[in-house]
């Protein structure tokens, strides 16, 4: 394990800034040019997300000091405090509580999103290795905050702490007295996630129960329990608009004008075609577990493209009904190229209706702020068909060794949108870690990762519509039961907080170099 190696040069007076929060006064609606965070391809200026295809896409934070560069980021920049109160709500008992599945998921069951608790030992290594050195999270949020900056990347990713983000535990904006400047900051809100219920382990939830502090619950299938942590979401139950636009209420209102906000991603990797539904498909899926409502929906949209004839329908479909209600008992459905046909027009209107309300949501109480998508693996044409009305960003997750060229390619000629990956990352042998589980390629040493980076980076930034890169993420996840039971080298530091030298000073040249190989970038063959 690396020695300790605290940052040097930080001062008291900016930890101090960093702890002292207060509410942000009611700001005026801002005036051009916009303060707020762009993607534009226009040649210079603050162009919004749109303009001629030919030219490189750029991003734009006014208020932020940031001019025509990349978002260059890292996820999960966050620290495990079962102490703290940042979101109003603590979990059972005032701490995290029991390990149970909800406990993932922040934005109202716990304090935040905490990637190193450990579910056996029910506590963070991370954690109490950092309070040993820094006594509070204040403080080490401030030396996070330091270090990503003396790094070169200008971004806090997904899921990175309230401490340097700011909370709305009470319906304002509370952020640092001094945010770091250079640093914005994307938002994740869990649309999806939070209008889910999800069990105690091992305990399904009953009918009635209350969850997510005030959220709408129903009973979750044993079918239904194998999509966790992410929830095939009946979107057309009247419960999920409602969720939305509470969810928007509590944390998109607040931040309305925060111009160190890059914007916000609606979920994380939700499940729409047979490679995230355990081999079914999106509509032999939602007729098990979907509500009445979105039962009905469902076969309605069939009536619909079979313009009514039953018999048709049932003749493609391999099937014998006499009334459409009838379908949904009928386990298993028997596949047909007609059902995958079928099926995958049907990707496109869920999709499309998933994102209108969640961005319908936001944009009533916060219209300055981009949507920057749901984190997706790799978008299927029919999500790709639907998303530039609603979104401004592809945002894509890649764990190749190389940059997933053709996708994004073909994403950014579907979409017309910028391309940013999300989430990418290499793991290296000699972290006298286990690395057994988690995605991306695995190297002998630090310094092959770090080649790795570059080269991975390289590449990407050489295309003209890719905005940025967030790599996944801050702190190593160490061996033990960890919320998504990765015990692998992802970090820029060690699960004690000690910095991976070879790497950083890797990425220091990186993120320098990106915005001048960029500015390079020719249209992809």
């Amino acid at each position: 394990m690396a020695s300790a190696c605290h940052m040097a040069g930080l001062t008291t007076a900016f930890i101090f800034s960093l702890s002292c929060l207060v509410s942000a006064s009611p700001a005026k609606e801002p005036t051009d040019p916009s303060p707020y965070c762009v993607f534009t391809n226009k040649s210079s200026g603050n162009g919004g997300s749109s303009g001629t295809a030919p030219n490189k896409w750029w991003l734009e934070c006014q208020g932020a000091g940031l001019a025509r560069t990349l978002t260059m980021g890292v996820n999960h920049v966050e620290n495990c405090d079962p102490n703290a109160t940042s979101y109003g709500v603590l979990c059972e008992g005032g701490l995290f509580g029991p390990p149970r599945f909800s406990s993932l998921f922040h934005r109202e069951v716990c304090p935040w999103f905490c990637d190193s608790w450990d579910k056996k030992t029910n506590m963070s290594v991370y954690h109490l290795s950092t309070m040993a050195r820094y006594s509070n999270t204040t403080a080490w949020a401030a030396t996070a905050a330091q270090r990503l900056l003396s790094w070169g990347f200008n971004t806090l990713g997904a899921w990175s702490s309230p401490l340097l983000t700011g909370d709305t535990a009470e319906g304002v904006l509370r952020v640092p007295a001094v945010s770091p400047p250079g640093l914005v900051y994307g938002y994740t809100l869990d649309m999806c996630v939070l209008s889910s219920p999800y069990p105690l382990v091992a305990v399904a939830i009953t009918e009635g129960s209350v969850c997510k502090s005030g959220y709408v619950c129903r009973l979750m299938s044993p079918f239904e329990h194998r999509f966790a942590p992410n929830p095939l979401v009946d979107v057309f139950d009247p419960s999920f608009a409602e969720n939305c636009t509470e969810i928007a209420k509590r944390h998109c209102a607040p931040r309305r004008t925060d111009t160190r906000l890059l914007g916000y991603w609606l979920d994380n990797e939700i499940p729409y075609n047979p490679n995230y539904l355990n081999g079914s498909d999106l509509i032999g899926s939602a007729l098990r577990i979907w509500s009445a409502a979105g039962q009905g929906r469902v076969t309605m949209w069939l009536s619909s493209r079979y313009s009514g004839d039953i018999q048709k329908f049932c003749s493609a479909w391999n099937v014998h009904i006499s009334n459409w209600s009838e379908l949904a008992s009928i386990n298993p459905l028997p596949m047909s190229a007609a059902r995958t046909a079928d099926n995958t027009a049907f990707m496109s209107y869920y999709y499309g209706s998933y994102l209108e309300t969640a961005t319908a949501a936001i944009k009533a109480v916060d219209p300055n702020h981009m949507i920057l998508g749901s984190r997706l693996l790799s978008p299927d044409d029919a999500l790709l068909k639907v998303m530039g009305k609603y979104v401004d960003v592809v945002d894509v997750h890649c764990y190749d060794a190389v940059p997933c060229t053709q996708l994004m390619v073909h994403a950014h000629e579907v979409t017309g949108l910028p391309v940013l990956m999300s989430e990418f990352g290499f793991r290296a042998r000699d972290s006298a870690l286990p690395n057994t589980k988690g995605a991306g390629p695995l190297v002998m040493t630090q310094t092959e990762r770090a080649a790795a980076y570059r080269d991975y980076t390289s590449k990407l930034v050489s295309l003209p519509f890719v905005i940025g890169y967030h790599m996944f993420m801050y702190y190593d996840e160490p061996p033990g039961q960890q919320l998504f039971g990765a015990d692998s080298n992802f970090g820029l530091v060690h699960e004690d907080d000690d910095v991976y030298e070879v790497l950083t000073k890797a990425f220091t040249g990186i993120n320098a170099d990106a915005p001048g190989i960029h500015e390079q970038a020719e249209p992809a063959e």
